[in-house]
């Protein structure tokens, strides 16, 4: 084998390796784009439900605001979009007359959140109306 080529096996050999680093760029970025775009449709959900709460969430985010009380509505954590997130670990869910009929998925969601440390608290909306004081001194007392 000559000089020549050498050289040529060598550009070959560098324009494969390029190949070779462009394909796995683009099925790392595959692999991104595809996670983001599955959790896209969550985040327009989310951001939906923070501009249109429901009369109880609007509620409590007024009295937790005025209690000076930290929180991020209508947050995603794993695969859920959780009513009310205080600090990292605390969730607060106001439960409307759906949650009766769906009990085995919010007791599955719960256990979902139990697992990563999370401490969720949950309340009606009766307590939100009618015992909103308790509801925010209870929340107080355990976010501490």
């Amino acid at each position: 084998m000559n000089y020549k080529d050498q050289l040529k096996l060598i550009k070959s050999a560098r324009r494969a390796l390029k190949t070779a680093k462009k394909v796995q760029r683009k099925l790392r970025n595959r692999v991104d784009a595809s996670h983001q775009a599955k959790n896209s449709w969550k985040r327009v959900i989310a951001k939906s439900m923070r501009l249109n709460p429901t009369p109880c969430e609007a509620i409590l985010y007024d009295a937790l605001t005025e209690a000076g009380i930290e929180f991020k509505p209508q947050e995603i954590v794993g695969p859920y979009i959780v009513d009310v997130l205080i600090g990292d670990k605390h969730v607060v869910e106001v439960d409307g007359g759906v949650h009766e009929t769906r009990v085995e998925y919010d007791l599955a969601r719960d256990q979902f959140m139990w697992r990563r440390g999370y401490r969720v608290h949950r309340f009606t909306n009766y307590q939100i109306k009618h015992e909103l004081s308790s509801v925010i001194e209870q929340i107080r007392v355990e976010t501490k």
